[in-house]
């Protein structure tokens, strides 16, 4: 990942998340954890692509308060941010 963009933050019901892939990922995959480190998401990705790529997250069903994010491609953190989520 060369850059990565996450909008809104704060956050209510959706994120998104931009992030331009220099390599292209075969598995990818997004954790959201809540602040004691307890996983309160998990959302297959799939596959991306060179270039730039969006993700559309969920966040109807998390509670509000800041969250990690954590993107991982083919298993190796590529994406941590911290997330504040106001439902």
């Amino acid at each position: 990942v060369s850059q990565a963009t996450i909008f809104p933050n704060p956050a209510s019901d959706r994120l998104y998340l931009e992030m331009d892939i220099i390599d292209a990922s075969r598995n990818a995959q997004v954790t959201m954890m809540d602040v004691s480190g307890r996983t309160v998401l998990q959302q297959s990705i799939g596959r991306l692509i060179n270039g730039t790529n969006r993700v559309e997250i969920d966040l109807e069903s998390l509670e509000n308060g800041f969250h990690i994010l954590v993107v991982k491609l083919d298993d190796k953190s590529a994406v941590t941010a911290k997330v504040m989520i106001n439902n």
